[in-house]
């Protein structure tokens, strides 16, 4: 195993957008509340724009209106409200109303992220370091993801970790990496917690503890991550670093197919065709084998058209 096999497992922007209307948690709204909104917005109260949007966007009136909710989004934004531009930003880099642009979705991060949003700064962090709407600048990188994690954000403090562990924009310190990771733990990360699970099961950088790779793992599986998931279906399966228990793989196996990912239901179906953990199916090996394909895994696609395991 590799140095670089400690993995940075976000793919995408990772914050949530808020759905409070004036931090009150609800549901629906009544017409002379949704009036009061509109009323407001329309006379520039810029809070009542920004939760107007998230009226159209939740639907919370009525039907949904993604682009009355955008309008509203991009209005707030413009007088200078954060959430919204956050707003905005996910709607360029989803591209669910209006065509993707990583460079729009960058600058409404980047406003958000001057204006002292913790998040956002994460965001311009992550820009930064993977070029989503940027050039790569791992020294602005690590720059966001400290004022981020400065402010109290995992995300940021996970980004630090993995710039230190990869030596990028900053100079290699796998102690520093191991700090950042285990304060990115200790404030919920998922990604730190299944990174720290890594280096102890491999011995990368640290001295090797395999019930500590485990314990790592399965706080990661907790808070639903779904490499730890895999990883723990792995040892069980295969016997390393742990005794074979099929069963247990099988029980992994199903955890990560839960969560959406195509690699575990891929192996699934394969448990499902060898009959190993659970009774021998070739109609269930199949069932899974398509839906892992539909979910994105290549191995899937090529049992699907050669009918041979990828080994």
């Amino acid at each position: 195993m590799r140095m670089d096999s400690i993995i940075k497992i976000s793919a995408c922007f990772t914050l949530l957008i808020t759905t409070n209307l004036y931090c009150q948690q609800i549901s629906e709204l009544k017409d002379d509340q949704f009036q009061l909104y509109q009323q407001k917005a329309e006379q520039g109260n810029v809070s009542a724009m920004y939760n107007l949007g998230v009226v159209y966007q939740k639907g919370l009136a009525g039907e949904t209106d993604l682009r009355q909710s955008m309008d509203w989004y991009e209005k707030a934004a413009d007088a200078d409200n954060v959430n919204a531009m956050i707003a905005m930003a996910w709607i360029y880099a989803k591209g669910e109303i209006v065509a993707k642009n990583r460079d729009i979705s960058f600058e409404y991060f980047f406003r958000a992220a001057t204006a002292g949003h913790p998040g956002a700064m994460y965001n311009v962090g992550f820009a930064y370091e993977n070029g989503y709407g940027i050039n790569v600048d791992h020294i602005q990188a690590g720059e966001w993801y400290r004022q981020a994690a400065e402010k109290g954000h995992s995300g940021g403090m996970f980004g630090l970790g993995n710039l230190y562990f990869k030596g990028q924009g900053v100079v290699q310190n796998y102690n520093s990496a191991i700090g950042w990771y285990l304060k990115a733990a200790n404030a919920g990360n998922s990604g730190a917690m299944y990174n720290l699970g890594l280096m102890n099961n491999y011995g990368l950088a640290i001295r090797q503890d395999v019930q500590k790779a485990i314990e790592w793992y399965k706080k990661a599986a907790d808070n639903s991550n779904t490499h730890a998931m895999l990883a723990m279906a792995s040892m069980y399966k295969h016997g390393e670093f742990a005794q074979q228990d099929y069963f247990e793989a099988v029980k992994w196996y199903k955890r990560a197919a839960d969560t959406g990912s195509g690699e575990g239901m891929f192996y699934l179906g394969q448990m499902y065709e060898t009959g190993q953990g659970l009774q021998k199916d070739s109609y269930l090996a199949k069932f899974w084998y398509k839906k892992a394909a539909r979910f994105g895994s290549d191995e899937a696609k090529l049992w699907l058209k050669n009918g041979v395991k990828s080994q």
